[in-house]
């Protein structure tokens, strides 16, 4: 039986599948926090009419982490928060894509 919060009707979870993928949303979330980061500044150091396209590697790193988490989210039955990261993936596959626009 699903229980509800009544003030903002959201069903309460059982947390315990949670904790185990604790450990690797703990270490890919940053990780792709961290490739993003690396990214948009490599990004900006190419400056808008660089010749040289910008190391992408950063940004298929983030990606991968984003799908990690987002599929281990997936798993457990997140499938909200699941879908929230795999915009964040799309977004990443987006700017490798189109790195320009």
């Amino acid at each position: 039986m699903i229980r509800t919060d009544q003030k903002h009707a959201v069903p309460a979870r059982n947390l315990g599948a949670l904790s185990w993928v604790l450990g690797d949303l703990s270490q890919s979330l940053p990780l792709a926090t961290l490739s993003l980061q690396r990214a948009a500044r490599d990004a900006m150091s190419a400056g808008p009419f660089g010749t040289e396209s910008p190391d992408d590697s950063n940004l298929r790193s983030a990606s991968q982490q984003i799908r990690q988490a987002a599929g281990a989210l997936a798993i457990i039955g997140y499938t909200e928060v699941a879908k929230v990261l795999g915009a964040a993936e799309s977004a990443c596959d987006y700017f490798l894509r189109m790195p320009r626009s």
